[in-house]
C-alpha cells in the first residue's frame, strides 16, 4: 500500500467586524468569496478559536454577503410576503436563534476574504477552522452543524 502526502495552503485575509444588523451598509465590502465567523459580541482574539464565535461557514458560489443575509434572515425569521420563511436553517442553527431571542443585538460578522479562483482552498479553509475550533473548545461552535465525522 502506498502513501500519498497532500500539502494545501491558504491564505485568509480577515476584515474588520461588521455588524449583523448593518450589512446593507456593507453590502460592496461584502461582495467576495471566503470564509467568514459570526460571532456573539464584539470578536475576540484569537480570532477562529474565539469562544464567542457561534457559527464559522464558507461562500463559493455566492458572496460572504449573500450568505451573512441569510443567516441574519433566519435569525430574525424573516418572511416572504407569501408569509413562507426566507431561509430553512438548521436544528442547531434554530435553536442558536432561539436563544438568542431572535434578534440581531450584538452579532457581528468577521468577514475572511480569499482567492475566489480556487473554491478548493475555501472549502480546506473552512474544514480547518472548523478542526481548530473544535481541538481549542472540545465542541463545534453552538450554530454549525456536525459536518464531518473525524473533526
Amino acid at each position: 500500500m502506498s502513501s500519498v502526502s497532500v500539502r494545501v495552503t491558504f491564505s485568509i485575509r480577515f476584515s474588520s467586524p461588521v455588524p449583523l444588523s448593518r450589512l446593507n451598509e456593507h453590502k460592496g465590502f461584502l461582495k467576495e468569496r471566503g470564509v467568514y465567523l459570526l460571532t456573539r459580541g464584539l470578536p475576540k482574539r484569537p480570532l477562529h478559536t474565539a469562544p464567542n464565535v457561534f457559527y464559522i461557514g464558507k461562500a463559493i458560489s455566492e458572496t460572504i454577503f449573500s450568505r451573512a443575509q441569510k443567516h441574519a434572515n433566519a435569525i430574525i425569521r424573516a418572511k416572504h410576503k407569501t408569509g413562507t420563511s426566507k431561509t430553512r436553517p438548521g436544528r442547531r442553527f434554530r435553536a442558536f436563534c432561539e436563544k438568542i431571542g431572535y434578534r440581531l443585538t450584538d452579532l457581528w460578522l468577521i468577514p475572511g476574504k480569499m482567492n475566489d479562483r480556487r473554491s478548493f482552498e475555501v472549502s480546506c479553509a473552512e474544514e480547518w477552522l472548523l478542526w481548530n475550533y473544535k481541538r481549542k473548545n472540545r465542541l463545534l461552535p453552538q450554530a454549525n452543524t456536525h459536518v464531518a465525522n473525524d473533526l
